[in-house]
This record gives C-alpha cells, sequence and structure tokens, in this order.
C-alpha cells in the first residue's frame, strides 16, 4: 500500500503483470502465497496476455501429445514448495502414473490453478495486448496502454513478457520451405510429410520435440539435424538425494563476509571439485565428456545412471545457488565461467526422457537421423527451390525441402519487432540490454536500472529477462522461487 499525499489515507497499491505464461503465473502465485500466509496488504491485481496464452504461455499451450515435458512430474508444479501437486493432478484428470507426461498437460494443470487463484486474489484477467508503457516519474505510476481501450494507471509494474523472437542465424526468414518458429508443432506444414526432406537446426529440447514429432507423426524416413557443436542432452539420470559439504548457502555466505562480498572463479571451482570429489566424479574430465560431439554422451548417460545422477544434483545445486550470488562474481570470472562450463552443465541438467534418447539413438543407428558435422552456411537456392546445407570449402552436405529452426531465443534482443513492447521500452530507455543477455537490473532488489530514470524501484523484470544479470533463472522451478523471493521482500521483508 501507499499514501495518497492528497488525502492522507492509504490508497490500495495497483499492480500489473504483463504476460501470463510461466513467469507471469509464478508472479501471481507469489502473491497468492502471501494471501495465504495472510502476509499481503490490500493490493489491486491486474494481468495480461493473449487468450491462448493465458496461464500456459507457448511452451505448455495445445499441441501434439509427442511434446513431452522433460522434467517428471513430480518435480513441477505451479508452486515450487509443492511440486508434487502437479502429479496428484495428473492422476485425478487423466488416470496416469506416467514419469513424463504431455507438455500441454502441465499447461492445463496451470491455467486450472491460474483460475483459482484469480478468484481468490479477486485479480482481473485481461486478454489484450499490451502496446506501450508510460512512466510517470512525478507520480511514480506507469500508464499501461493496450489495443483499442483506455490507458490504466499502476503503482507497480511486473514485465514477464520472456516470449523473445528466435535466432535466425542465416537470413532466412522470408524463404518458402523455412519455419522459423516450430511451436505448436501440430500446425507444422502440412506439405511436410514422409515424401519430403527436413533439415532442423538445432539439438536442443526444442529439436528434439520437432524430430520426435517427424518421426512418430508425420513417419519421415530421413532427417538431418546439425548445431554448432552438436551437442546432444543426457538423460534424465536416476536421481540422486545428496546432502551438500560445500555448495551450501552457509559456505558462500561466510566467503562473501571474509571477502567483502567478492567471490572468485578459482574459489567458485574449488568449491565444485571439491563436492564432485565427494561422489569419485572428476569434474573436469567429466565437462570434457559431456561435450564430445554427437550422440556419444548421451549413450554413456545411458549406462551410468547413478553417474549421471549426482552429477545432474551437483550441477542443479551450483545452479540454485549462483542464482543468489552470481553478481558477486566479477565480470571476467562470469564470462570465464561461461565459456568453460556453462554449456556443458546445461546439457547436465537439461535431461531428457528415454523415449526421447532412445528416438535419437534408434534414429541414427537405423540412417533415419543423419546428424551433419561442420555446418558453415545453410543456403536458399531460387532456382531449384532447395535448400542446400554447405560443410567449411563450399561443398554441399546435403540438400532439402524444408528447413526447421529449433535454435534458441535471441536474449540480446537484437531483432525485435518495432511494435513490440520491449523495444518500445527500450527506444524510450526504460531498460537497457545487459551485455550477457536479457536486461540491466538491480540484482539484490531485482528491480530494473533504467538509463533515463536510474532505479525504478517499480519495475520488475522476470524470466528470461533476467538472464545476463542472474545465473540461470530459466527452469520452472528457478522462475517461481525468483517471483516469491522478489514478492516476500516488498511487502513481507522490507
Amino acid at each position: 500500500m501507499k499514501r495518497n499525499s492528497l488525502k492522507g489515507l492509504i490508497a490500495i497499491e495497483r499492480i500489473a503483470i504483463i504476460g501470463m505464461g510461466i513467469s507471469g503465473t509464478a508472479t501471481l502465485t507469489a502473491y497468492w502465497k502471501l494471501q495465504q500466509a495472510g502476509q499481503l496488504p490490500d493490493v489491486s491485481i491486474d494481468y495480461y496476455d493473449s487468450l491462448e496464452n493465458m496461464g500456459c504461455g507457448p511452451s505448455f499451450n495445445k499441441d501434439s501429445e509427442h511434446a513431452l515435458l522433460n522434467t517428471r512430474t513430480n518435480e513441477i508444479g505451479f508452486d515450487y514448495e509443492n511440486q508434487e501437486d502437479f502429479q496428484r493432478w495428473v492422476e485425478e484428470n487423466y488416470h496416469s502414473q506416467a514419469a513424463y507426461v504431455p507438455r500441454q498437460w502441465f499447461g492445463e494443470y496451470l491455467q486450472e490453478r491460474l483460475k483459482s487463484m484469480t478468484e481468490q486474489l479477486k485479480a482481473k484477467s485481461i486478454a489484450a495486448h499490451v502496446e506501450s508503457l508510460c512512466y510517470l516519474p512525478e507520480r511514480k505510476q506507469w500508464r499501461v496502454q493496450v489495443t483499442s481501450a483506455e490507458p490504466v494507471y499502476y503503482d507497480r509494474v511486473h514485465l514477464c513478457t520472456g516470449d523473445l523472437p528466435k535466432m535466425d542465424f542465416y537470413e532466412l526468414k522470408d524463404t518458402p520451405g523455412y519455419v522459423h518458429d516450430p511451436y505448436p508443432l501440430r500446425e507444422l506444414p502440412q506439405e511436410i510429410t514422409s515424401q519430403t526432406s527436413v533439415v532442423i537446426i538445432g539439438t536442443s529440447l526444442s529439436a528434439l520435440d520437432v524430430l520426435k514429432y517427424l518421426q512418430e507423426v508425420r513417419e519421415l524416413s530421413l532427417i538431418h539435424i546439425f548445431s554448432r557443436r552438436n551437442q546432444f542432452p543426457i538423460i534424465n539420470p536416476t536421481p540422486q538425494a545428496i546432502t551438500f559439504k560445500y555448495l551450501t548457502e552457509a559456505t558462500f555466505q561466510s566467503y562473501l563476509t571474509d571477502y567483502h562480498g567478492h567471490l572468485t572463479y578459482d574459489q567458485l571451482l574449488t568449491w565444485i571439485r571439491q563436492e564432485c570429489q565427494r561422489f569419485a566424479i572428476d569434474f573436469d574430465e567429466t565437462i570434457q565428456d559431456v561435450l564430445e560431439s554427437g550422440t556419444g554422451p548421451l549413450r554413456a548417460s545411458l549406462q551410468q545412471r547413478d553417474f549421471y545422477g549426482y552429477l545432474e544434483a551437483i550441477a542443479m545445486e551450483l545452479t540454485r545457488i549462483l542464482n543468489h550470488h552470481w553478481h558477486t562474481l566479477s565480470i571476467q570470472d562470469q564470462d570465464r565461467f561461461l565459456d568453460t562450463y556453462d554449456q556443458a552443465l546445461s546439457l547436465i541438467k537439461a535431461g531428457i526422457p528415454d523415449s526421447s534418447a532412445q528416438a535419437i539413438i534408434q534414429g541414427e543407428d537405423d540412417g533415419q537421423l543423419l546428424i551433419l558435422p561442420d555446418v558453415t552456411d545453410l543456403r536458399y537456392d531460387e532456382t531449384s527451390e532447395i535448400y542446400q546445407i554447405i560443410q567449411d570449402g563450399g561443398k554441399v552436405l546435403a540438400e532439402v525441402d524444408w528447413v526447421i529452426n529449433a535454435t534458441g531465443l535471441d536474449l540480446h534482443m537484437r531483432d525485435l519487432d518495432a511494435k513490440d513492447l520491449l523495444a518500445q521500452a527500450l527506444n524510450q530507455a526504460y531498460i537497457e540490454r545487459h551485455h550477457a543477455g536479457g536486461l540491466t537490473m538491480h540484482v539484490p532488489n531485482k528491480h530494473i536500472i533504467s538509463p533515463r530514470f536510474g532505479d525504478l524501484e517499480n519495475l520488475h523484470p522476470h524470466g528470461m529477462l533476467t538472464h545476463g544479470a542472474l545465473y540461470h533463472i530459466n527452469s520452472v522451478y528457478s522462475i517461481q522461487r525468483y517471483a516469491h523471493e522478489l514478492v516476500q521482500a516488498l511487502y513481507v521483508n522490507a
């Protein structure tokens, strides 16, 4: 709440959540959790998104049931502190005890929970596109303009617009057989059939979704795939419960107290290696193994489930610690860690279900899946109307009819549409790109630092918008925890 200076009364704080995918839903959940604990003051909450994405975002929208969650049902939920809730919902609604279920089920579940929380919070759902934000410094308020409606004024805004544009490495957007965004999979062009040839750009989780869909639904007999490094995620291994000795909050806090809030790369690496040694893991050797090109690491992980279970547990705990303490490393040490270890840790944490692993391995063994090495270019030939995949030296590795882009998000926001809300906010200098991706922010207080107004204490980035300033706030768990910690700090710990 805030004091109305004209009347001397306490006014209800008006809050806007822009974007209601995982980040927006996590933010509303954080307010709901405070309400349930009797800690939420009188607030008024409006949230915005398109009707189809409300509560689930593009990631968990209606799609093919072949697109599975890569997280076990008992390790994900609407509330990071109540992760068994989704598993119960699956059993009640689909009578399934499967470890991995379709992603759209999670979207349905989130929408149900969103409806319930909306009613309890008396929040308002607004199915509209937010066109622009305008900051009013004299009032410390935000004017939110939506399509074909009067502007609305808010005291606090949560930016949860994490559906950033996909990267287009080969500038193919305007060519006829190019699919820039494969989701939803069920809406891939019907012309992609068993009689056509396809290349998938990327070997990430999105690429594997596309691969399985093309194998199982479109029944393609030959699929090409490549990425810059041709590195695949490992399987979701056997979970291991670990009591940590070195990678603990107490260890980090004690060190930071002694060294005036500064953490070094060398000390961080020492703790990681010491933790790994407790479980007979040679950290540096294993990192090199995981980074091997091709399906070798994936095949190895199928044979060493317990070993990779310990490694996954360490990688997850390290990420949770660095969520809080990434900013205590110098920029040079951050860059050094990212360059050396980040890719391998991402592959370890992005574990895939056995069915996805088998689809890759069986496809490669049967000659259905061709992993293309050393690709340097991908061109569209207008004369033949064929895409040519080029190797170093100009050699044509393959020719295909269709290109499906399954690369990552453009975290640096270099190719935003001029009408995009983030493009408008960048143009107005309300926000600024972080050198490592995402937006520049005040890390301890989780608000935007504006090149025009300095600290904007009532504008908060979430999800992928925190990418550079924070470390890996990109899982459902970490996004939910971040939102909860922010809202608690605003209303409980203030």
